[in-house]
């Protein structure tokens, strides 16, 4: 096949939210047909918004303050725009910093420790006082 996007796999993929043709509104169609799905598996359905990760997947929820396991169909309107506008915005931060989504602190030493260079990470939270806590979800680990 000479070209690659029109293979089965990568025609399912869902839009790209590093691309300027990212539409909030398509996006909201799609999580509304996935309503009856946990929030955390949602972000991991390559189908619904393609190249969330775990990692992204748990920053985003932590930044909006979302619990993983709230089902997509019960986000007040409020819930439901603040996430969808924050997917492109933390992948977007994600790919300019090298996977860092949390802006480098003045005080903050040189290393690149996951607790420096994300917003959630296990144990407490010093940036925003939080407990975070680490969850199973299917296999993979949520940090909420």
């Amino acid at each position: 096949m000479s070209d690659p996007s029109k293979h089965k796999s990568i025609a399912q993929l869902g839009p790209d939210a590093l691309k300027s043709t990212f539409d909030i509104e398509s996006v909201r169609k799609r999580l509304h047909r996935r309503g009856k799905m946990k929030l955390a598996d949602l972000l991991l359905d390559q189908t619904f918004v393609a190249g969330i990760g775990n990692k992204y997947k748990s920053e985003i929820l932590f930044l909006r303050k979302l619990w993983p396991f709230k089902i997509a169909n019960n986000l007040s309107q409020s819930e439901e725009q603040q996430l969808l506008e924050e997917i492109p915005c933390v992948l977007k931060i994600g790919y300019v910093s090298a996977g860092r989504t949390r802006p480098r602190q003045q005080e903050e030493e040189a290393s690149n420790k996951w607790e420096f260079r994300h917003w959630v990470f296990e144990g407490e939270d010093i940036h925003v006082g939080y407990v975070v806590q680490r969850l199973s979800l299917i296999g993979n680990q949520v940090l909420v």
